[in-house]
């Protein structure tokens, strides 16, 4: 009888290892059979870094933008590195008209605004950097590069005479509809011809 040696392939296993890359926490290796992925292995505790974003993971240090997934096919012993975004922190301070909304974006790109913020009497004219409406202005246009902290803008509302006679000199006004000023001591500084705009100051 000949009989024959029966063999069995070795396994050979390989270690990634994470890199925070300047972050704190986060896994420190896995491993994962040659020619095949970490798939259910891969890690998914994240690093954190201060005044960034974790976006995932990358085989080279200074990676702009993750390549390195559960998915990624194992030949060999390897170090992925934390790939991180500069992010930035706006808040909206709503003045009174609600909680204030704080939104990450990354440095440089533009921030999606919340909804218009209202208050009872008043009109929304927009968002600006400083809490008198004095500022810059802020819109959907504008660039952030650094932490900020941005004011919504009210004016008031004129509907009647009564609300015109209260109106003080360093405030914002708009006016809500037509008001009959017959008999009044009031001068108009324009007509339904050439209309007054701007401001008086």
């Amino acid at each position: 009888i000949t009989v024959y040696a029966i063999w069995t392939k070795d396994i050979v296993y390989f270690t990634v290892t994470f890199d925070a890359n300047g972050g704190i926490g986060g896994p420190s290796s896995a491993q994962a059979e040659s020619g095949s992925s970490l798939c259910g292995a891969m890690p998914a505790m994240e690093p954190t870094r201060e005044g960034y974003e974790f976006a995932g993971w990358a085989q080279l240090k200074d990676s702009a933008a993750p390549d390195f997934t559960a998915d990624t096919i194992i030949s060999g012993n390897i170090t992925v590195y934390a790939v991180w975004i500069n992010t930035c922190t706006v808040i909206f301070d709503l003045q009174g008209a609600g909680e204030n909304i704080s939104k990450k974006v990354s440095s440089g790109a533009t921030v999606e605004l919340p909804s218009d913020p209202s208050i009872s009497g008043k009109y929304f004219v927009g968002w600006t950097t400083r809490p008198n409406g004095k500022g810059s202005v802020f819109n959907e246009e504008t660039l952030v590069t650094s932490n900020i902290t941005v004011y919504a803008v009210f004016s008031y509302i004129i509907l009647n005479r009564g609300d015109l006679e209260a109106m003080e000199m360093d405030g914002s006004y708009v006016l809500g509809n037509d008001i009959d000023l017959s008999g009044s001591d009031w001068e108009p500084l324009g007509s339904s011809d050439d209309p007054f705009t701007g401001s008086l100051f």
